[in-house]
């Protein structure tokens, strides 16, 4: 017998079959994604920079000095506290929606989140892969576009396009889920996502 709640069963119910596996740290999936994702956030932050700043001979002249030292480890240091922040919100929403309690890890190069065990309806997935991309995005460009241009601008500026680059899986998880029918149930381990759909015969039922 499957065990249902409002956002996820315990059991994958019958007359489901896998479609996909979406793993990440696919050697494939990296070299066709890595390419695009680092395009898109150069394009993204130079948007930003253009609004912000403008194009110019001058505005690309730059002296080193060793106070640019403080600022790269300051670009580091906000990597890392974005990136929890990132995974942090995806378990939030499993959280809220679920009451199930979440996974973290590392696998590979990639910090994730997943909430292993249940098999969650599409909403819920949906939700959670884009609220990262869509809360963030709405501070950094905020902040980037009101604070005064300075060192610490460009660190945020920095910082933003490596949230841009970041959430590039995401967006192409809810590319992918939004592929199938309303009836998609994913499994997500954190470290792969498995997405399970009614098969032919029982969607025409």
């Amino acid at each position: 017998m499957t065990n249902e709640n409002r956002t996820f069963y315990t059991e994958l119910p019958s007359g489901y079959a896998e479609v996909m596996l979406y793993d990440v740290n696919d050697k494939r999936f990296q070299m066709l994604t890595g390419p695009v994702s680092f395009f898109v956030s150069v394009a993204v932050a130079a948007l930003l920079f253009g609004m912000r700043i403008g194009f110019s001979p001058d505005n690309f002249t730059m002296t080193w000095r060793w106070t640019y030292l403080w600022h790269i480890l300051t670009v580091l240091a906000l990597v890392l506290v974005y990136t929890s922040l990132h995974e942090l919100t995806h378990g939030l929403v499993y959280v809220l929606l679920t009451h199930r309690k979440p996974v973290f890890g590392f696998a590979g190069t990639f910090a994730y989140c997943g909430v292993p065990g249940v098999y969650l309806k599409r909403p819920v997935a949906v939700l959670s892969v884009l609220a990262p991309f869509v809360a963030y995005t709405i501070i950094f460009v905020a902040l980037l576009l009101t604070l005064p241009v300075g060192a610490m601008w460009f660190v945020l500026l920095i910082v933003f396009m490596d949230h841009f680059g970041g959430c590039f899986a995401d967006l192409y998880a809810f590319a992918m889920m939004m592929r199938q029918s309303r009836d998609l149930l994913v499994l997500d381990s954190g470290k792969e996502q498995r997405f399970y759909d009614r098969t032919d015969f029982e969607r025409g039922k």
